[in-house]
């Protein structure tokens, strides 16, 4: 995690557009989202079961829970970066992100409740959490509406067509899984339910998010933003449910098409980092 933090604050540091800071209240919620995001990361990949047995808010069955973990270090690096970054370049990417993520996790939250331990103090404090991101998220964007930074590069043809590809893809699984969760979530390795598979349109619809606002203008932090998210993802998700399988005799053969296409989301994002680099 040190590691993650020291190459983004280098990135940051070498950013060249001159963009406008966001409000005090909006830095501290951001850096606390931040914090609570990577606690919550290292304890589902690291001690899944633990976490399963008496933090989490609700029963979580370990591949689950380091997928979550997955999840979870996706939405750490936007909110990392714009927390050490605390400008209108890269926030409002962000913001969109943060509020695309949060929303759809409380919709489903309030159609799944009686999959909530409430006799835990942490089912109270998940609620609490994305109830209220989801409205300060979206209270921000709209005082940020209308600032306008000048000096974010257009996007070039080849970088449209990418990144507007990777947002209809990942969005229209999104929605499958939202609309269709059995039939969208059938072919991964594991066994799935409804409410995990509405649980996770929402990263999806993020990357989706992420990606679609970079098809016009996008400065390096931007880019950087959405590329380490949707790297983080995909190759958490793979790394997860390896380490997981290798003690839950997960196998290879029918889990290869969930690890194909979640390697092929994490190389978009290793891709969009790259271009970041050389914005």
């Amino acid at each position: 995690m040190s590691v993650v933090i020291a190459i983004l604050a280098g990135m940051v540091t070498n950013d060249v557009v001159v963009t406008r800071p966001v409000p005090q209240l909006l830095r501290v919620m951001v850096t606390t989202e931040a914090a609570v995001v990577a606690w919550a990361t290292v304890l589902l990949l690291l001690l899944p079961a633990r976490v399963a047995e008496q933090w989490w808010a609700w029963s979580i069955a370990p591949f689950h829970a380091r997928y979550v973990g997955a999840v979870y270090l996706g939405a750490f690096v936007p909110l990392l970066l714009f927390a050490l970054r605390p400008y209108v370049v890269p926030g409002r990417v962000v913001l969109w992100m943060v509020l695309t993520f949060n929303a759809t996790v409380s919709v489903v939250m309030l159609f799944y409740r009686d999959e909530f331990a409430f006799d835990r103090l942490h089912a109270w404090v998940f609620w609490i959490l994305y109830l209220a991101i989801t409205v300060v998220s979206a209270f921000f964007l709209y005082r940020l509406r209308g600032l306008r930074d000048s000096g974010e590069p257009p996007t070039d043809r080849v970088r449209r067509w990418f990144v507007t590809t990777v947002a209809v893809v990942t969005g229209a699984y999104g929605v499958l899984l939202l609309a269709a969760p059995t039939a969208a979530a059938g072919w991964w390795p594991w066994p799935g339910d409804t409410f995990h598979s509405r649980l996770y349109a929402a990263t999806f619809l993020t990357a989706a998010t992420g990606t679609w606002l970079l098809r016009r203008v996008g400065a390096r932090l931007s880019w950087l933003a959405v590329g380490g998210s949707v790297a983080g993802f995909g190759l958490g998700a793979v790394a997860g449910t390896l380490l997981t399988g290798a003690t839950r005799s997960l196998e290879l053969a029918e889990a290869a098409p969930f690890l194909a296409a979640h390697l092929l989301v994490g190389l978009a994002g290793v891709v969009m980092l790259a271009w970041a680099r050389n914005s």
